[in-house]
């Protein structure tokens, strides 16, 4: 649980400060709060015929909280991802409007084959999430 809370206190102190998570940042805060959820889910299923009715309510408590964890580190790597989705958009739309009215897309097909893959590549990072 307390690698739960270490992710939450740097989610909040970037939040604070702030700045936003990398997208790497935001995938690793994500990754560690479903291990802890992860863990949280274990200790229910390992309650067992002695456990006590206090260590049912706290596994439940933990279970909970790491569930809400999850929840905040999906949407700050939602956030995240989108941001820099936009920003490469912003990249490919600035490019194309820098280039002189009067040239052709010949002449321009560098910059904007060049600015199209950037936003390609920043898309293709919104389709998932590795975790080790």
């Amino acid at each position: 649980m307390k690698k739960a809370f270490l992710g939450l206190f740097v989610l909040l102190l970037l939040f604070a400060v702030g700045c936003k998570a990398s997208v790497e940042e935001a995938e690793q805060n994500y990754c560690l709060a479903l291990g802890e959820l992860g863990q949280a889910l274990a200790a229910v299923e390992n309650l067992h015929a002695n456990s006590t009715v206090d260590e049912a309510e706290q596994a439940q408590k933990n279970l909970e909280d790491a569930l809400k964890d999850v929840k905040d580190a999906a949407a700050e790597l939602q956030e995240v991802k989108l941001d820099a989705a936009q920003s490469a958009f912003d990249g490919l739309k600035g490019a194309i409007a820098d280039i002189p009215g009067d040239s052709t897309l010949e002449g321009a097909r560098s910059i904007v084959v060049d600015s199209a893959e950037q936003f390609r590549d920043t898309i293709d990072e919104l389709y998932g999430v590795t975790c080790n």
